[in-house]
């Protein structure tokens, strides 16, 4: 999952979502191995994956505030020419 941040922003909403779930399946699978004792096979991942989830969030959340700040301009707009 090695994806730069350009290529997530122009990925859909959905897209993003079920990235995102697949990421938080891996961080568990991390941290089970992690908890269990064993020897992680890359110990930096886990921070990585968390990392990764974060910026996707935010990425999400940017698309919905710019989609919001879009249809309150289009309502003004609307308003002030009525």
């Amino acid at each position: 999952m090695k994806k730069r941040l350009g290529e997530v922003r122009d990925l859909a909403s959905p897209e993003i979502s079920s990235k995102v779930t697949e990421l938080k399946l891996e961080l568990a699978r991390e941290r089970s191995i992690n908890a269990s004792g064993a020897k992680p096979e890359n110990p930096g991942k886990i921070r990585k994956v968390r990392r990764k989830i974060a910026q996707m969030l935010t990425i999400m959340s940017e698309k919905t505030r710019k989609k919001g700040m879009q249809e309150k301009s289009m309502v003004k707009k609307h308003e002030v020419s009525a």
